[in-house]
């Protein structure tokens, strides 16, 4: 959803609702929208010691504001 309507918008190309289901962000964070991939931020073996401080901003509410404002849904 985020590339096709923010990051790169192109008017040819159309967002399909599965099983009536419409692509919006209510859904696909419900899990209702079927199609979906999951993102993950891996610092397995890192001795960086921001490492755990990036992770639990992304988990606050304000990265999880951040992660919305970029166009993604947020967790």
């Amino acid at each position: 959803m985020y590339v096709t309507s923010e990051l790169m918008p192109n008017g040819n190309i159309k967002l399909l609702a599965v099983d009536e289901i419409a692509p919006t962000s209510e859904n696909v964070r419900s899990g209702e929208y079927p199609l979906t991939i999951d993102i993950y931020a891996i610092t397995t073996g890192t001795f960086n010691e921001n490492a755990d401080m990036l992770i639990q901003w992304i988990l606050s509410e304000q990265g999880q504001n951040f992660i919305e404002i970029c166009g993604y849904v947020r967790n």
